[in-house]
């Protein structure tokens, strides 16, 4: 990134955003994704007032300033990881704190330069720019909606409506018409399910057989032994 002189501040953007030619984002999109993927970086460079440019074709040399720091960066990571003797952490909040901790050390040997790269850069604008997107959905006869190839339970209340549903990186937030109806934690998988027994035992305690040949039956079920039985 190049950077033009504006107002100190401690969270700024950069007057450039520069990235390689973005081959491997698009490489298993399909021509709608790619499409939205596309508008949605230009709004994001629009809203910052930063000029979207990128690398040369064919002079891979020019990425070697970022990834390199990328590379030290995540073998920092795992040498604390290391140090700390143990992967495991008990929410994903915790993990993001681990890591808030290990870079925010780093960084404070480093002060000075960012004092001096702060000085080339502008200051943000009054809000935060969108951070989802929005697409809607059905409510199935099963009490499931399918986003982004995963299959989420909702209220059972909610079957044969349309939901807007926008989509964070980790999590969904469902609107019927402008009321906030559910928020669901979104899986990062290929395909698979989310369902919540809450959200359909109801209906199925009204229907004599309902649980018993239910799709969801098999992903009710808390353990192996409650399928054993």
């Amino acid at each position: 990134m190049r950077f033009t002189g504006c107002p100190l501040a401690f969270r700024c953007a950069p007057l450039e955003h520069r990235s390689d030619r973005l081959s491997a984002a698009y490489k298993n999109l399909s021509a709608d994704d790619q499409e939205g993927f596309t508008k949605r970086y230009d709004a994001l460079c629009s809203h910052y007032k930063m000029t979207a440019t990128r690398n040369n074709r064919g002079k891979g040399h020019e990425n070697g300033g970022v990834e390199a720091a990328h590379g030290h960066l995540k073998s920092r990571l795992h040498q604390s990881l290391e140090l700390r003797g143990s992967y495991d952490f008990d929410s994903i909040a915790q993990y993001q704190e681990f890591i808030d901790q290990v870079f925010n050390k780093h960084n404070q040997r480093h002060q000075k330069l960012i004092r001096i790269e702060k000085q080339h850069l502008q200051s943000l604008p009054a809000h935060r720019t969108i951070d989802f997107y929005e697409i809607t959905v059905r409510v199935s006869t099963t009490s499931t909606i399918i986003v982004k190839k995963i299959m989420y339970s909702v209220p059972s209340r909610l079957i044969g409506n349309h939901l807007r549903v926008h989509i964070y990186d980790d999590r969904l937030m469902c609107y019927l018409g402008g009321e906030k109806t559910l928020e669901l934690i979104r899986l990062r998988a290929k395909s698979g399910k989310c369902v919540d027994y809450k959200h359909v035992i109801k209906s199925l305690v009204h229907k004599p057989q309902a649980f018993r040949y239910s799709i969801l039956r098999d992903d009710l079920l808390p353990d192996a032994t409650y399928k054993e039985i």
